[in-house]
């Protein structure tokens, strides 16, 4: 009867195959939907005791700050009282940069030393500085009257001109650099990290919430242009000093206990600044763009 049904024990073991074949592979996504919820409750805290023994010197090592990452806790809001000559030109740079008397008020600057500035005062003095000085030198190579033309398709570039700084600028920016181990051009350490403060300090380190302190062109733009990657390190601050000490963990055995958490956090703090760039796609233009990759 079995033979005249085509029921043989193959048939019997290819049927039990595939039933527990079902029932393992319901039981594997069962378990690992379970231990990947378990993963994320561990990412938010990644809280390993060896991890966070060697964190304080990490942060040491390499400027960074516990809760901030690499952002400072906060930016200085100006400089000493004797830089106030500095401040006020900063203060006006866009409409300065737009009027075309900027060259004007740089060469009328006093000549100022920067040799007793402490560690957050040489930060802000290389934001300023650097501002003043690139703005100055690309000053006649930006079309200031398409900057608020959202509708402009030209890349906003004209023919570069030769400038020099004045003195008065370019040997305190100079020392600046020098003490701070940077280079005498605007980096993102200073435009996206430098350079930012709260709107509303009770709402979350968000782009929309982080305006830049000194700002070139006063526009929406660059403020999306350099606050977007300031919230993006803000998002991963948590993590970063954890996972310079990867390494540390694999030769222990702990990737699953410690490095999967820590490495499930970045992983989560990507999402959230991949979120971030698709959004300031919506608001800077081709034109703006590429001013403010030119100026700042």
């Amino acid at each position: 009867m079995l033979q005249l049904t085509g029921w043989t024990w193959i048939s019997g073991w290819r049927l039990a195959s595939a039933a527990f074949s079902s029932v393992f592979g319901v039981a594997t996504v069962w378990l690992f939907r379970r231990h990947s919820l378990v993963w994320r409750r561990h990412a938010r805290r990644c809280n390993d005791a060896e991890v966070l023994s060697g964190v304080e010197d990490v942060c040491m090592r390499y400027g960074l700050t516990k809760e901030g990452g690499f952002l400072p806790a906060a930016c200085l809001d100006r400089l000493p009282k004797e830089f106030d000559a500095w401040e006020a030109v900063a203060s006006e740079l866009p409409r300065l940069n737009r009027s075309g008397r900027l060259a004007a008020r740089l060469e009328a600057l006093p000549q100022l030393d920067v040799a007793n500035l402490k560690p957050e005062e040489l930060r802000r003095a290389y934001v300023l500085l650097g501002s003043l000085a690139h703005s100055y030198v690309h000053r006649q190579a930006v079309p200031w009257h398409k900057l608020d033309d959202p509708t402009s398709g030209e890349d906003g570039r004209v023919p570069q001109h030769k400038a020099r700084l004045p003195r008065q600028v370019s040997e305190p920016w100079l020392q600046v650099c020098q003490q701070l181990g940077m280079p005498p051009v605007l980096t993102a350490a200073g435009t996206d990290l430098w350079n930012w403060r709260l709107r509303d300090t009770s709402k979350p380190f968000e782009p929309a919430n982080l305006e830049q302190r000194i700002t070139v062109t006063g526009s929406g733009s660059e403020r999306v242009f350099h606050m977007v990657p300031c919230a993006m390190q803000a998002a991963a601050a948590e993590v970063v000093p954890k996972i310079f000490l990867a390494d540390v963990l694999v030769r222990k055995g702990r990737q699953e206990t410690s490095l999967l958490p820590c490495c499930l956090r970045w992983q989560m703090s990507s999402e959230s600044s991949s979120a971030s760039l698709s959004r300031s796609q919506q608001v800077l233009t081709r034109t703006s763009f590429t001013m403010c990759t030119g100026l700042c």
